[in-house]
């Protein structure tokens, strides 16, 4: 057992939602993905991945309720692990861009053949699902880190009574309990955060090419404030430097 929790880790899972993308705007193969990971980070219940598949091979349609999926892609396979990571770190799942979620292949994005309410509606299961998951005594303790901008379907689903007792700020101090976490994309710690990515970034530049003009401090706050608390911009801008 040692030797194999070696290689099963403690990220176990990761999900970003993508609007533009066909398997990444919407929640049917939020379990897939997620289920293909922890077979990948945790082999000994590829078997039972495998088992659950054969037995339900619509498991693997997107089409195929979301519960369904759940059930059969996520809480059995977890289940197998709860005896064996009792005395482990808890296990970690990331799902970005929750406000990606469309309910539309790209083809339809620039369409308004489907209404909105259904991905509201989508989102709204999801989230509920995964509080069921946090809930579930059967599971190894669990952490959800779930990113997205404050959108009021989803700031309204994380209020509903089920999922809010479980919403907590990072940092936290671990119970025994599993946690969803909420972090703020508007406050000030993001303005330090891409600071400290840019002193770090062209610090990097200048120890690769000597010559490299390492700005002042107060260009790279202004910097900083410039490209609006978004770190894909910030990120963009510095690999088009690099190059």
């Amino acid at each position: 057992m040692t030797e194999e929790m070696k290689v099963e880790m403690w990220l176990s899972g990761t999900f970003f939602f993508l609007c533009k993308h066909t398997k990444c705007c919407t929640t049917g193969y939020f379990f897939m993905m997620l289920a293909y990971q922890l077979a990948i980070n945790f082999p000994s219940i590829q078997l039972d991945v495998n088992r659950a598949i054969l037995k339900d091979p619509s498991l693997l349609d997107p089409n195929k309720s979301l519960c369904k999926q759940m059930e059969g892609l996520f809480l059995q396979p977890l289940q197998k692990l709860q005896s064996r990571l009792r005395e482990c770190l808890p296990l970690m799942f990331i799902v970005d861009a929750l406000d990606e979620c469309t309910h539309k292949s790209p083809n339809e994005y620039l369409s308004e053949s489907r209404d909105e309410g259904e991905s509201e509606s989508e989102l709204s299961e999801l989230i509920s699902l995964l509080a069921q998951a946090l809930h579930d005594p059967d599971l190894p303790l669990i952490h959800i880190l779930v990113m997205s901008h404050s959108e009021a379907h989803i700031c309204e689903a994380m209020q509903s009574e089920d999922v809010h007792p479980l919403l907590c700020k990072i940092p936290v101090k671990i119970l025994g309990e599993g946690v969803a976490a909420t972090i703020s994309l508007d406050g000030i710690d993001v303005d330090e955060d891409i600071y400290r990515f840019l002193e770090h970034s062209f610090g990097k530049l200048q120890s690769c090419s000597p010559t490299f003009l390492q700005p002042m401090k107060d260009q790279i706050e202004k910097l900083a404030i410039r490209v609006g608390r978004r770190f894909i911009v910030t990120s963009t801008m510095m690999k088009f430097i690099d190059d």
